[in-house]
């Protein structure tokens, strides 16, 4: 695989001009150092989807978690099959592949390759993206996720096949594995109607020491799936364990063990009120999964609680380790110009650990 494919894909979308810009391009970083580690973390998306035998060896529950589809369309020389989907509250996974039926295919006299066209936007790309793609003659249609109720779905994470250059380009279809997340959570039941719309690119293969040529439009139309999947309830095992390491008190209030990520979450009263704090883990946790680059940072509820992602699978008795509480100096009230004097006068505080606990995951 050749990273610089993902960045050249994403950098235009990697300048941000206010806050949230700053907060997407850390997303977007996130998923580019993801995309790198294309091997390691889609081989685990993989595996708890059931794309692979491997996925036998964490359990029947991560197992049979996809349902295995094996849906085909094709176009214009070109077949997608939706291979595996599976759908839970905060997340619905998709594994596809992409075969080029064309022998010959090439972009500016290169050979090429068809890769999906991807966008962060809800159904439809970001303004930015928008403007990247109209540049180049490629149409607004991103992977896109619907259902039978409307809900609007964004992209959150992907990984996906890349050849390397025109000297070793990959062989058989291109596996692809997209991750979304739902505006609003997904009630579990049976018979739930997704749409999925997988648009393509053609992308010339040029030696790495070349520069990248941007892509060209696909001739065909988007490929199209209609399915029908169960919403599955995300397992929670609640435990309410309490250790006390430095005069701070954490509850491992529960472990959310989805096939999708599996999450620790810790509730503790804060040390102060004057710093933001927030949990770093230990053995057992795992950054891994690129749905954020700091996953405590974000609350929980309730607003006390914090949540860790979590090494799989769980099976029997397992353990959990947070190694340090961190506190950033609390100046959001502050003005811009008074934000270093307050950051200086406040300061930066540690609170180191390990905090330990143990509980009983369930066995299959």
């Amino acid at each position: 695989m050749d990273p610089r494919g993902a960045t050249e894909r994403l950098k235009a979308w990697l300048v941000p001009s206010s806050c949230g810009g700053w907060f997407l391009a850390t997303l977007l970083l996130v998923v580019v150092l993801c995309t790198w580690a294309y091997s390691a973390r889609d081989d685990l998306f993989k595996t708890y989807l059931g794309l692979q035998p491997e996925a036998q060896s964490v359990g029947k529950n991560a197992y049979v978690a996809g349902e295995r589809l094996g849906l085909k369309k094709t176009e214009a020389g070109a077949r997608v099959t939706l291979t595996s989907v599976y759908a839970e509250g905060q997340y619905v996974i998709v594994g596809y592949e992409v075969e080029d039926l064309q022998d010959d295919r090439r972009v500016a006299g290169h050979p090429a390759e068809l890769q999906p066209s991807l966008g962060f936007g809800y159904g439809e790309p970001t303004p930015r993206e928008e403007k990247y793609l109209k540049k180049h003659g490629l149409g607004t249609a991103v992977v896109a996720l619907t259902d039978q109720s409307g809900t609007k779905f964004r992209m959150v994470d992907n990984s996906g096949t890349i050849s390397e250059g025109p000297e070793n380009m990959v062989e058989g279809p291109l596996r692809n594995t997209v991750t979304f997340k739902p505006e609003e959570e997904l009630e579990p039941g049976e018979g739930h109607r997704f749409r999925l719309q997988v648009p393509l690119e053609e992308y010339a293969l040029v030696p790495p020491e070349e520069k990248r040529l941007p892509p060209e439009p696909f001739p065909g139309k988007p490929f199209v799936f209609d399915f029908e999947i169960p919403v599955r309830p995300v397992p929670v095992i609640e435990i309410g364990q309490k250790e006390t390491v430095s005069g701070v008190t954490l509850t491992l209030d529960r472990v959310i063990d989805s096939p999708v990520v599996k999450q620790a979450v810790f509730c503790y009263e804060a040390p102060d009120d004057e710093h933001r704090w927030h949990l770093e883990g230990g053995k057992g946790t795992t950054r891994l999964v690129g749905f954020s680059s700091n996953p405590s940072m974000k609350s929980v509820p309730p607003a006390e609680c914090q949540e860790l992602l979590l090494r799989g699978p769980l099976e029997g008795r397992s353990s959990v380790e947070v190694k340090r509480l961190v506190g950033a100096p609390d100046c959001r009230s502050v003005k811009a110009e008074s934000a270093k004097a307050c950051n200086a006068k406040i300061g930066a505080k540690t609170i180191r650990g390990p905090w330990r606990f143990e509980f009983d995951a369930p066995t299959t």
